[in-house]
C-alpha cells in the first residue's frame, strides 16, 4: 500500500544484520562518538558503557541506511531494544534520516516528508494531556527527541530512561516558540488518511513530564480535537515540525487521493 499511493519502498532488516554491524564497531570509533555527544548537550547522567552502547548503536545505523540508500529508519524497540536506540533515533532525525519509534512506519515516513520540507527535524509526541481552560494539549514522548528541537545546549540532559531505567533517553523541554504543524498518518492497502492540526508553541519545563513535552495552543477547542482525532481514526503518534503546512500538505493528500482531515 505505501509503494502504490506514497512510492515508498519498505526494505525490511533483519536483526543480525544490525547486530553485526555493531559488533564491527571498534572501541575507537564507539569512544570517538560519544565524546563528541557529551560536548553537545548539558549533561550526560549515564554510564560511559551506555554512552559507548548507544554509539555502537548509531554508527551502526548510519552504516545500514547508507549502504541500503534508506532515507527513514523504522525500529521495533520493544521489548528488547527499547532505551538503548532512543539516543541514536535522536541524532539521525538530526541528520534528516526520518528514524521512528515502535515499529511506526507511517511516522518515519512523516519525519522524513517534514525535514525535506523545511529542512528541519520533526519530533514525535504523543497526546499527553489536555488543558480545555486554556486550549492547550501537551504533546510528548519518552525520551528520543532530536537535539536541535532544544531551546539551547544546557536544556540537554542525557540520563537513563523514566520508563526502563537504563539506556539513555533524551530529555529537554521543546518549547522553542513558534507554529507547528501537527501530522499523523494512519491507513493500509484499503487506503490512507492525513490528520493535521496547526498550533502554536507554548512555554514547558519538564515538570509536565520528564520526557521532550511540547505544549501547543490552539484556536479550536481542544476537546472537540480530541474528538474529531478519535472519530476520523486517527492514530497516537504525531509528528511535529516548525512552520505552517496546512496547504501544502492538502495538496499533497488531493494529489495522492489520500484522505485529508484538518482537525484544528
Amino acid at each position: 500500500g505505501l509503494k502504490k499511493v506514497f512510492g515508498v519502498d519498505v526494505v525490511p532488516v533483519r536483526d543480525f544484520e544490525y547486530s553485526e554491524r555493531i559488533k564491527r564497531v571498534t572501541d575507537e570509533q564507539a569512544d570517538k562518538d560519544w565524546q563528541m555527544v557529551k560536548r553537545l548537550v548539558g549533561k550526560a547522567e549515564v554510564s560511559r558503557e551506555d554512552g559507548l552502547a548507544a554509539s555502537r548503536a548509531f554508527l551502526s545505523m548510519i552504516e545500514l541506511a547508507r549502504e541500503l540508500d534508506l532515507e527513514a529508519l523504522s525500529l521495533n524497540c520493544r521489548p528488547n531494544l527499547k532505551a538503548r536506540i532512543c539516543l541514536p533515533l535522536a541524532r539521525m532525525n538530526d541528520l534528516g534520516i526520518g528514524a521512528g519509534c515502535e515499529g511506526d512506519l507511517h511516522t518515519s515516513i512523516l519525519m522524513r516528508l517534514l525535514y525535506v520540507l523545511n529542512g528541519r527535524s520533526a519530533i514525535n509526541g504523543d497526546f499527553l494531556r489536555l488543558y480545555p481552560e486554556k486550549n492547550q494539549i501537551l504533546f510528548s514522548h519518552c525520551g528520543a527527541g532530536p537535539f536541535s528541537m532544544a531551546r539551547s545546549k544546557k536544556d540537554l540532559v542525557l540520563h537513563p530512561s523514566i520508563e526502563t531505567h537504563d539506556g539513555i533517553g533524551v530529555f529537554f523541554p521543546a518549547d522553542q516558540p513558534g507554529q507547528v504543524t501537527i501530522m499523523n498518518l494512519m491507513g493500509s492497502r484499503a487506503g490512507y488518511r492525513l490528520a493535521l492540526i496547526a498550533g502554536e508553541v507554548q512555554p514547558t519545563d519538564l515538570s509536565v513530564y520528564e520526557g521532550n513535552p511540547m505544549l501547543v495552543r490552539f484556536e479550536k477547542p481542544v476537546r472537540e480535537i480530541l474528538q474529531s482525532a478519535v472519530q476520523k481514526g486517527a492514530g497516537h503518534h504525531w509528528s511535529i515540525t516548525y512552520g505552517s503546512y496546512t496547504e501544502e500538505f492538502r495538496l499533497l493528500a488531493d494529489f495522492l487521493k489520500v484522505e485529508f482531515n484538518l482537525l484544528g
